[in-house]
């Protein structure tokens, strides 16, 4: 049976979103990573090599055969020097067969099922995503809230940023974290720019990005790369995008593969932009 826990972020609120946790060590099936491997139409060499090294490194050891450094009469010889295994292994005493016939087994870990509660005026008025919802005729969940009065999301999002999330919109900021990681910031752009709210939440990320800012990427990887330039996109941190998009251009030996990560902004920017080499300068607008 899933678990339930309760989020006030807004006592009395006529709005309850239902997010469901999976449990630690549980992976999702809902990543936004790379794979380890993805078949490229045009470069079937790489995906060889690629191939190849994984089967390698992925290979055991070859066993040794009774053969391959002796000769028949010294292999024979060591075979009569071996033990033998007794042909009657140590009878288990009832105890312990009773304990092995009657044993448990584990409990699956359930998911988690978090209810938090939301207010309509706050969230109409930072998101309007929201305002359109709970307004106008042609969304049943407008229709819904008007007769009944309450009204239940269900949100596929991660716990952490959604909660962040909704203290922003809900100006409930103390306590507040004086950092958080980078990815939990990725999650809680994505989500800002979904609901279209991203001018609220951009005031209280100010801090969060120049202690992160500090520990830009100095070697090129695709992800890291990609999740930078949209957040700084986003917010409008010019400095960080020339940086990102520049190491793009010298480091990338392929084309940058935005909709792999699911960055709507990040794919649009790449998608729009035909020549990359002029794309730090399209971005920042001047020449490098």
């Amino acid at each position: 049976m899933c678990e339930k826990t309760e989020h006030h972020i807004y006592e009395g609120g006529e709005i309850t979103f239902l997010l469901q946790e999976e449990p630690a060590g549980v992976s999702s099936t809902t990543s936004t990573l790379a794979p380890a491997i993805k078949a490229e139409p045009d470069n079937s060499d790489t995906l060889a090599m690629q191939l190849s090294s994984v089967a390698i490194s992925e290979c055991p050891p070859r066993k040794r055969t009774k053969y391959s450094h002796t000769t028949q009469e010294q292999a024979s010889a060591d075979q009569h020097l071996k033990p033998r295994p007794h042909p009657h292994p140590h009878p288990q005493t009832k105890d312990q067969h009773h304990q092995l016939k009657h044993k448990q087994p584990t409990p699956t870990p359930q998911p988690t099922i978090h209810k938090i509660h939301a207010s309509k005026t706050h969230l109409a008025s930072a998101s309007p995503f929201f305002s359109r919802m709970f307004t106008r005729p042609n969304f049943t969940e407008g229709q819904t809230l008007t007769e009944t009065g309450h009204l239940t999301l269900t949100a596929e999002w991660p716990l952490a940023p959604f909660l962040l999330l909704m203290r922003i919109i809900h100006h409930q900021t103390h306590p507040w974290p004086d950092k958080i990681d980078f990815q939990t910031l990725v999650d809680l752009t994505i989500m800002a720019d979904y609901y279209g709210c991203v001018h609220v939440v951009k005031f209280y990320v100010g801090g969060w990005l120049d202690r992160l800012e500090r520990r830009l990427p100095r070697r090129y990887s695709e992800e890291v790369v990609v999740k930078w330039i949209f957040v700084a996109w986003v917010y409008g941190r010019q400095n960080v995008l020339r940086c990102c998009t520049r190491m793009a251009i010298e480091n990338a030996t392929d084309e940058v593969r935005a909709d792999v990560y699911q960055l709507r902004v990040c794919e649009m920017i790449i998608s729009t932009v035909p020549a990359l080499p002029f794309f730090s300068s399209f971005l920042c607008g001047r020449v490098i």
